[in-house]
């Protein structure tokens, strides 16, 4: 993960391991409360309106499928990417979230201005601007990435916001990579 602010935060020299993620829903603000704690004992908090978390989605789904559709046809990358997304979701398991003792964004959570994916060797990219000025980069692994999709998906389900399923978005149009690119951006 790499930090930008007014102040750097965080060296992106620095590798930082996200040890939990956590998503809520709330009604008052009908807005998802993204929250994630790092192994250094740092906690991230964000807010995500239904537009992102659609986009999120949608994208997300179609770079599940591009990653594969460089080493196979397109019918079998998108079997290949449906089947690891069932199976991270069927062995998923969910504790309780535990916040972490440093906010270095505030206490306050960031609206996500903007959104942009990339996905490269590393795994999956997400560059945020955020309210303040804040810029940050969270790099996923597939499994953490496929576990972000589902929470995700769940969050949209429990809001209510009928967004449909996250794998449907990318199933009619997973052949147009524009979507996920370093200058897609997202809001």
């Amino acid at each position: 993960m790499r930090c930008f602010a007014p102040q750097p935060l965080c060296a992106p020299e620095q590798p930082t391991v996200i040890t939990q993620l956590n998503v809520t829903y709330v009604a008052e603000e009908d807005r998802v409360l993204f929250r994630f704690n790092t192994h250094d004992g740092q906690e991230f908090r964000l807010w995500l309106t239904r537009a992102t978390v659609r986009q999120l989605l949608a994208v997300g789904a179609q770079a599940s499928v591009l990653v594969h559709a460089a080493q196979h046809a397109m019918p079998q990358a998108q079997a290949i990417a449906q089947f690891q997304q069932q199976s991270v979701e069927q062995q998923a398991q969910f504790s309780q979230y535990k916040p972490a003792a440093q906010t270095p964004l505030g206490e306050t959570p960031l609206l996500a201005l903007q959104v942009a994916m990339t996905v490269g060797k590393s795994g999956y990219a997400i560059d945020w601007t955020l309210a303040g000025g804040h810029q940050m980069q969270l790099t996923l692994d597939d499994d953490l990435f496929a576990k972000f999709r589902m929470l995700l998906a769940t969050i949209q389900d429990r809001a209510q916001w009928g967004l449909g399923p996250a794998s449907a978005a990318a199933e009619g149009d997973a052949t147009d990579p524009k979507g996920v690119s370093g200058t897609t951006v997202l809001h």
